[in-house]
């Protein structure tokens, strides 16, 4: 059995813009109940939705409207953001690996907002702090934007370098960092989010992690924990975590009843699946994976400014 929750991350002004146009001397003070709502409105009401306040079948269905539109309103005003404290209570608890499938990386924050967490830091921080944790990080060869946005692109080459050479100097050793194959000799295209971190949390979505990927474009995620516990972690998501590597790696996974290969049972120890991914990547990557691309040249293909390629939907601010 599974524990999760459903997250979703929204720029401001974007869902239902015109609920951001309300002053906050209103948004700040709405009605917890039905009945005090309508007795706030009942004068505005025209004619034909005088019915309005006997429509409600119960008045805790009618209550329950009330809080999804003070919901709606704040989200409207102020975005959401999910996905960036489910993050970093996970980068906070990290020991042993943290495993990422991701198609943008980079910085998260620049600094300017009140609600703003640059997960590269965590990270970084946390490397520091517990020797023992580890990062792998499978990002597409291929930003994955369209064609006519490659200086769009560009911009998440040079983020993404940035990154990981933050991290692995943060931490030797510690931070590899792969593009996946899918058919033989073609770089597998990742669009969504996959996270595991020590076989204990999870996170599915459609989020990256970058500042737009986590503020400005809107996704759904899911982050859920295994109650299904064997050694201190969960069963199932430690399961999911080795058949996607075994998937990477071009391993079969075991069946039940089997006796499992060498490098499958390399695989459900964090640490040494860590060492195989790494032995792998330096001797080339057998085809299964490849040592990570920087991108074009700059000089080739200059990068979009920040304020345009990578927002937090607040305007446009670097």
């Amino acid at each position: 059995a599974m524990a999760g929750a459903v997250l979703q991350n929204i720029a401001d002004t974007v869902e239902s813009p015109e609920l951001a146009l309300l002053p906050n001397a209103i948004t700040n003070n709405l009605p917890a109940t039905w009945d005090e709502l309508i007795d706030d409105i009942a004068d505005l009401l025209p004619g034909p939705l005088s019915p309005l306040p006997t429509m409600i079948p119960a008045p805790d269905a009618g209550d329950r409207w009330v809080e999804e539109v003070k919901r709606d309103i704040l989200n409207a005003k102020n975005g959401r953001r999910d996905s960036q404290w489910a993050w970093r209570w996970a980068i906070a608890h990290a020991r042993n690996l943290i495993y990422v499938e991701t198609p943008l990386f980079g910085s998260t924050a620049v600094g300017l907002g009140e609600h703003e967490i640059n997960l590269i830091e965590q990270l970084k921080q946390r490397l520091t702090e517990v020797k023992n944790l580890r990062l792998i990080l499978a990002l597409p060869k291929r930003i994955p934007f369209g064609p006519g946005y490659e200086s769009i692109a560009q911009r998440f080459y040079l983020a993404r370098n940035e990154a990981i050479a933050e991290l692995q100097a943060s931490a030797p050793k510690r931070v590899i960092a792969y593009h996946p194959m899918g058919f033989p000799g073609r770089p597998e295209v990742i669009r969504g989010t996959l996270a595991v971190v020590d076989d204990v949390w999870a996170l599915l979505g459609s989020s990256s992690l970058s500042r737009r990927g986590l503020t400005f474009d809107g996704s759904t995620d899911l982050a859920f924990m295994d109650s299904t516990l064997r050694e201190g972690v969960g069963d199932n998501i430690r399961k999911m975590r080795k058949n996607i590597m075994a998937r990477a790696l071009g391993l079969t996974a075991t069946a039940d009843g089997e006796t499992a290969t060498t490098n499958m049972v390399r695989l459900h120890q964090p640490t040494q699946a860590f060492e195989l991914f790494r032995e792998i990547l330096e001797r080339g990557g057998d085809g299964l994976i490849e040592p990570i691309w920087p991108g074009i040249p700059v000089d080739d293909l200059p990068a979009l400014g920040k304020n345009i390629a990578d927002p937090d939907g607040r305007g446009l601010i670097l």
